[in-house]
């Protein structure tokens, strides 16, 4: 599979997002976008922009896998605060970062079918 559809689906993924999704915010039928997917195919440039702006990277980053993204103002004020830090107090906040992301990850995850039965009994 190519850098685009590993990129596009790993991020789809991530948030949740499902073809059937994409194909309704991209105005394409389910068919197009499973094609796109299973023939291994970029779409048009336009479509390519709108998939990119969709999950929030370039084309370049979908096409080539670099992440060529502008930091935002919160992540530059974020970065400026940890270049003062020293190693241990930086350490702590990069552990927790990960925590909070792992937190909020596992709180995006739908619980299946078998832990919701044995929730109910």
């Amino acid at each position: 599979m190519s850098i685009f559809w590993n990129k596009a689906l790993s991020i789809m993924e991530n948030n949740g997002l499902r073809q059937v999704d994409l194909s309704r915010k991209l105005s394409k039928s389910k068919t197009t976008i499973c094609n796109w997917i299973n023939r291994d195919t970029i779409p048009q440039a336009d479509d390519a922009l709108k998939i990119a702006d969709l999950l929030g990277v370039s084309v370049r980053y979908l096409v080539t896998g670099e992440d060529d993204r502008e930091l935002s103002t919160r992540e530059k004020e974020l970065l400026e605060q940890c270049r003062v830090l020293k190693e241990e107090k930086f350490k702590v906040v990069l552990d927790l970062a990960k925590s909070l992301r792992h937190d909020w990850e596992e709180s995006q995850k739908v619980p299946s079918s078998a832990s919701q039965d044995s929730r109910e009994a």
